[in-house]
């Protein structure tokens, strides 16, 4: 436990000090607990719900000897995964390096992203710490990979500089093919909330309505039409009426609140339209349960710095607390992270944590992870 708590006690003396006074930069600092959460990721053992299951198929990555155009194709993961995978492999067997060099992707691209766009680092490193940080560094390996690409990729769409950015947009769809996704953000990065945005609400409902009408005509992979069964007609019976509830809450209401509270103070929300995107997708999460959950990944990290930038607005410091902000930032988490991992035994996914040192299996976790992965 105090592994984790650590990095949250830096990050809040550097709120204390640099954030709120700026007193230098602190970028020692920073990148001092950038670097231990990437390494305390990269060397943990079984920590997470799919980190067995990595281990398992790591095993079956073929070295660089074995690697042919042919294994390319037919594995079930993207070539760039793969190739990564190999090249890791090469130098050790165990997953752990692996897991090393993708957490410090992970976290230095989220680094590198909020320093182009907030001033109060600290304050971002705390909620990607939260929000972020559990599940991209010890859940899903590929698609995290594939989110950091976006993240790096951005400010070069800012730039309209759009060679450089879809050659980011490349390279995520070659870790996860969810990535796809990145291509759209050129056409849909105009969003706000007014008027028009109905209409794209609206748009999107049909869409959902149609998708699953349509899915068995339009994909003939058996591979795809798995994973779509998987996300949706498997789930059913995990879904009822408090999960539709809960659903609403965590993906619609909670963020289209936070965001309408702050847009109509007349203060600019920061990437508003990561907002609005998040909303409509949160509105597929209704009727195909978590397949349209995993794309909400792509935009958290742009909600996360757009909630800095909410607190720097606000200065908020430790003697005087604007409680609204501080409430609103509390839920979002809890919507968005919080109530998964407090929720029954859940935690016992993070805590305790174990390392590669030591190699521990945690029974209580294990029973937590075959309780969510029976398979």
């Amino acid at each position: 436990m105090l592994v984790y708590i650590f990095p949250i006690v830096l990050c809040l003396f550097g709120i204390l000090i640099y954030d709120r006074y700026f007193y230098k930069s602190g970028n020692i600092l920073y990148y001092f607990i950038v670097a231990y959460l990437a390494i305390l990721a990269g060397l943990s053992y079984r920590v997470g719900s799919d980190s067995g299951f990595y281990m398992d198929s790591y095993t079956q990555i073929p070295t660089i000897d074995e690697l042919t155009v042919k294994s390319l194709s037919n594995s079930e993961y993207q070539p760039l995964y793969l190739l990564l995978c190999t090249f890791c492999k090469y130098f050790e067997n165990e997953i752990w390096l692996l897991h090393l060099v993708q957490s410090s992707i992970v976290c230095f691209s989220f680094s590198y992203f909020l320093r182009k766009y907030s001033s109060w680092k600290f304050t971002g490193l705390l909620l990607f710490s939260l929000f972020i940080y559990p599940y991209f560094c010890y859940e899903i390996y590929k698609e995290s990979l594939a989110v950091s690409c976006f993240l790096l990729g951005y400010p070069y769409l800012q730039k309209n500089k759009y060679i450089k950015y879809y050659i980011f947009a490349f390279l995520g769809i070659g870790f996860h093919l969810s990535a796809i996704l990145i291509f759209a953000v050129p056409f849909i990065q105009g969003l706000k909330f007014n008027y028009k945005y109905l209409l794209w609400l609206g748009v999107a409902t049909f869409f959902y309505i149609s998708l699953l009408k349509f899915v068995p005509f339009l994909i003939t992979s058996e591979y795809v039409i798995g994973k779509v069964d998987y996300y949706t007609l498997s789930l059913t019976k995990k879904i009822n009426e408090n999960w539709y509830i809960d659903s609403s809450l965590r993906n619609i209401l909670v963020p289209l609140s936070v965001s309408l509270w702050y847009k109509f103070r007349k203060q600019n929300l920061t990437f508003e339209w990561a907002f609005c995107v998040y909303v409509i997708l949160g509105c597929g999460t209704l009727g195909f349960a978590l397949l349209f959950e995993r794309p909400l990944n792509y935009f958290l990290p742009f909600i996360v710095v757009a909630l800095v930038k909410i607190i720097e607005q606000e200065r908020l410091s430790i003697r005087h607390v604007r409680m609204t902000t501080f409430s609103i930032v509390l839920v979002f988490w809890l919507a968005a992270r919080g109530l998964f991992y407090i929720r029954s035994e859940i935690w016992r996914l993070l805590i305790p944590y174990e390392s590669i040192f030591t190699e521990n299996v945690n029974a209580k976790r294990e029973n937590v992870v075959y309780e969510i992965h029976p398979h």
